[in-house]
This record gives structure tokens, sequence and C-alpha cells, in this order.
């Protein structure tokens, strides 16, 4: 599914004609001005910023998975070797 925009003016469909950073980490968060202007040319045909900026993942990246994944086996391994105590 596409980021969709719409005019804050009249609610018609908009496009992204720019974009800024405006912030990013190591975290993976960022943030984004997203400069548009509507396509309803002859009634409105205004321009706008948008601020875009990430919110949580509903699925992680596979790379976060498989870590999390070695990270648990070698805790079990570990508890293993010291006779399952803590």
């Amino acid at each position: 599914m596409a980021f969709r925009i719409e005019c804050p003016n009249c609610q018609s469909k908009a496009v992204i004609s720019n974009s800024n950073n405006i912030a990013k980490d190591i975290d993976q968060v960022f943030m984004k001005e997203l400069y548009c202007r509507c396509l309803n040319i002859e009634s409105c045909g205004c321009t706008f910023v948008v601020s875009a900026s990430f919110s949580h993942y509903l699925n992680p990246p596979q790379q976060d998975i498989v870590a999390m994944a070695k990270e648990i086996l070698k805790k079990e391994q570990q508890l293993k070797l010291d006779g399952g105590r803590c």
C-alpha cells in the first residue's frame, strides 16, 4: 500500500514533490518534511508541508530477529553448561 497524501484544504489527492530529512539517529528513528501539492489545480492547487516520522515496527527487520534468536540460544547453552543455575 502506498503512502497517500490528501489536501488539508479540499481533501483531493496530493503528490509529494520533495522531502527533507529533519532527524535521523542510530536507532533508525527518523522524521521528514514532505513538500506536497494538491492535484485539484482548478479549484485549489495549494502547496503544503506534511511531517512524517517513524513510530514503531509491526514486524521487526529480519536481521533483528536472527540476532535475538542467536542471543537466546547462547543463553540457553550457557545455562546447560552451568547446570541450569541462574
